[in-house]
């Protein structure tokens, strides 16, 4: 339906509706909106054949809906075929005539977000996350496969012709998980027209997007910016191979146990990318080491212990492989609803190993504590925050990522009118 105007509209009655919509036999005990987020988020308490218990509500409101109806798919996909923690998908509405969809249903999981303490963690900490990030970005890259660098749509949005009749060898991406209650085949998760290959045209386009757009105190700086990226890009001048990754992997978007500092749940996964491998753990290793400088003793405890995860053994080649050729698995992710569809009988959600606090002192960005200081989406983040550093903090280096750059530019005016050196 058309876009929603106003957050009155996501009252009581509106949410109990949404969440009867994917499951006819809850009924709404409690709704907590989220304090932060780019999309409507909502904390449940809902009444079910079982008792009662918590999950959480995403709507569109913010993102393309083409770029958010890939999230639960992408929850769905994780779950079932990856040991990457992530919160289970329950059900998603694709399209509604009368309720504002697209919108999903996700189980809450436990743990704390820890944006703002990078500095403040133990470094063990901070190095057993980083091997978890390690192990979980392997297992990830070597899901599905994609032959080209960008934004991963589902195959209908991206208006790739699927089902029978169709070739599916020439089908490239990675194949959502079937259930009894949605037809899979136009749930493959690929990346449509907007992708690009080779890897120094998809760096290139970054490059030129994000100089295009430095905010007007830094515009002094986009000559020289421009310069420093030109002369690098030359070391991209070999083949890559795109892997399905996640570029936003950082405290701000894990939920952390708070004894032991596990990662509990990786979240916020609309608006995924298919990225360079390499490319991928650089931006990880910066976000956990709180963009310290490449050669900060701290920074370098940090890429050891990504390296390291990565080498850790998780599902086996046998998984990997069918999930790669689209196989379906004996668990169903629950009631997914197609536009012109309706659900089918819904399937029993699985029951988390990580299973919810009670209380309702916690918001979501996809489920994170309300006691937890979090910015969650697009132009809120620390590598978004000022564009002018979102790229060309990193220079590109031989093996065909981009890395800590130490190059100083000097601005005539400063760090808004500071008159400070910025080190980009």
């Amino acid at each position: 339906m058309d876009e929603f105007d106003g957050d009155a509209e996501f009252g009581d009655d509106i949410l109990a509706a949404m969440v009867r919509e994917i499951r006819p036999d809850w009924s709404l005990r409690e709704a907590v909106p989220a304090a932060e987020g780019t999309d409507e988020v909502h904390v449940l308490t809902v009444e079910t054949p079982a008792g009662p218990r918590e999950c959480v509500l995403k709507a569109c409101t913010f993102l393309d809906p083409a770029e958010f109806r890939t999230e639960p798919y992408v929850l769905a996909t994780l779950d079932q075929r990856t040991s990457i923690p992530v919160p289970s998908a329950i059900g998603a509405v694709d399209d509604h005539d009368d309720l504002p969809a697209p919108f999903f249903l996700m189980e809450r999981c436990d743990g704390e977000v820890r944006e703002h303490e990078i500095r403040q963690l133990p470094v063990e900490t901070m190095e057993r996350l980083a091997r978890e990030a390690g192990r979980n970005l392997g297992e990830l890259h070597r899901l599905g496969d994609v032959r080209r660098f960008g934004p991963v749509r589902l195959a209908a949005d991206a208006g790739q012709a699927v089902g029978p009749g169709v070739d599916q060898n020439a089908v490239r991406g990675v194949a959502v998980p079937e259930g009894d209650d949605f037809a899979a085949d136009d749930r493959r998760l690929v990346v449509g027209d907007a992708g690009q290959q080779p890897w120094r045209a998809h760096v290139e386009a970054m490059a030129d997007s994000t100089l295009d757009n430095v905010e007007p105190e830094f515009a002094d700086l986009a000559a020289d910016l421009r310069a420093v990226v030109d002369d690098r890009l030359d070391a991209l001048d070999r083949s890559f191979e795109p892997v399905f990754g996640d570029d936003d992997y950082r405290l701000g978007n894990l939920l952390v146990d708070p004894e032991g500092g596990r990662t509990e749940a990786v979240l916020d996964w609309g608006n995924a990318h298919t990225l360079e491998s390499q490319y991928n753990l650089v931006l990880t290793e910066q976000h956990l080491s709180g963009f310290a400088r490449h050669d900060d003793p701290r920074r370098e405890r940090v890429r050891t212990a990504l390296r390291e995860g990565t080498k850790r053994p998780t599902k086996s080649s046998a998984t990997t492989t069918s999930s790669a050729a689209g196989s379906s698995t004996s668990r169903s992710p629950g009631c997914f609803r197609s536009r012109g569809s309706r659900c089918g009988t819904p399937t029993t959600p699985k029951t988390s190993v990580r299973a919810p606090r009670s209380g309702t002192d916690r918001r979501s960005g996809t489920s994170v504590p309300l006691s937890s200081p979090v910015t969650v989406g697009p132009y809120r983040h620390p590598a978004r925050r000022h564009r002018l550093y979102s790229l060309p903090n990193h220079f590109v280096t031989s093996n065909g990522y981009l890395g800590h750059g130490p190059a100083t530019v000097r601005s005539a005016t400063g760090a808004r009118g500071s008159g400070l050196t910025r080190r980009v």
